[in-house]
């Protein structure tokens, strides 16, 4: 799977290399206010930028590769903060429509062995700048088969960790490396000021 999450087409998440969780912390998932804003992938023009309103809901330019780049795609951001750290929570639905699947496309790929399961992006936002990284499949898979995280692989490509509410919290905090640092799977974006994107 590739996908566009949080931009229109340039962040190139490894979601051919995805990891789901199989539950979350006991947390609330709110709208994080610090989101709202126009948004501009590093290094990439104004016209470019994610739109997310007070609400939290975002806009992102083109939409999916699926229906090509005429339409925006629009979908509501869903977060939770747990010990300093902003964490997106994104469902298999939102992949598929982040991904550009079509309709009754799941069937054919990983994410078909998927059902409640969520997916996390970790954010951190200062002044003016947005860090985003998704959860690194590879290291992962490694800490599975090495026993350092309970999970199994449920497609060549998806690994699914799997622990309750109660100790997702614990697990987040001693594995930070499940989240990747740089390379794919990892943006930065600016906030722009008035005027500068349509």
């Amino acid at each position: 799977m590739n996908a566009r999450i949080l931009a229109a087409a340039s962040l190139p998440l490894a979601l051919g290399a995805c990891v789901a969780f199989e539950h979350l912390p006991e947390v609330a998932l709110a709208c994080d206010p610090r989101l709202e804003g126009r948004w501009a992938p590093d290094g990439m023009a104004a016209k470019d930028a994610v739109v997310i309103d007070r609400q939290c809901q975002a806009t992102i330019p083109g939409g999916s590769q699926a229906r090509g780049a005429a339409e925006p795609l629009r979908f509501k951001l869903r977060s939770f903060q747990l010990d300093g750290q902003g964490y997106l929570v994104f469902e298999k639905g939102d992949i598929a429509r982040l991904t550009g699947l079509a309709e009754g496309a799941l069937a054919d790929s990983d994410l078909q062995a998927l059902d409640k399961q969520r997916f996390l992006m970790r954010y951190r936002i200062d002044g003016e700048t947005l860090q985003a990284a998704m959860a690194d499949q590879a290291y992962a898979s490694d800490a599975i088969d090495e026993g350092m995280l309970s999970g199994k692989a449920l497609a060549e490509t998806v690994s699914l960790v799997e622990t309750d509410a109660d100790g997702m919290p614990g697990l987040l905090a001693s594995h930070p490396e499940l989240f990747v640092s740089e390379g794919r799977g990892w943006a930065e974006f600016r906030r722009l000021g008035a005027g500068l994107a349509p």
